[in-house]
């Protein structure tokens, strides 16, 4: 994947260089590193009551520079009727979520490094 010609690039070459890129873990809840050090990472954590703490799949090395998310109530069709909000600033491991408890889960988003 250091091939620096104008020649059109495969999928599979496209693929194999984001791979090579950074490392990460691909799965529900998961994180990409960069070679940066930016991470980003993703999940979904089902709602333990009025607060719900997230802990990211790897900590962060300095810090969480954003955190993002929204609730998941299953079988709901309709708009949002509720905005969860951070209960504390995130810290390099964990994010305090306040969220309502008819809800089943929230799916979260976090950047840092």
């Amino acid at each position: 994947a250091t091939d620096s010609t104008t020649t059109v690039a495969t999928t599979a070459f496209v693929q194999s260089a984001i791979v090579a890129s950074g490392s990460g873990s691909q799965e529900q809840n998961g994180y990409e590193t960069f070679p940066s050090g930016i991470i980003m990472q993703w999940g979904r954590k089902d709602i333990d009551g009025n607060t719900t703490t997230v802990t990211f799949p790897t900590p962060f090395a300095s810090q969480c520079y954003s955190f993002t998310c929204s609730s998941y109530k299953s079988g709901d069709t309709g708009g949002a009727d509720v905005v969860e909000l951070i209960n504390t600033l995130p810290t390099v491991s964990t994010c305090v979520v306040s969220t309502n408890s008819s809800h089943n889960s929230i799916l979260w988003w976090a950047v840092g490094e």
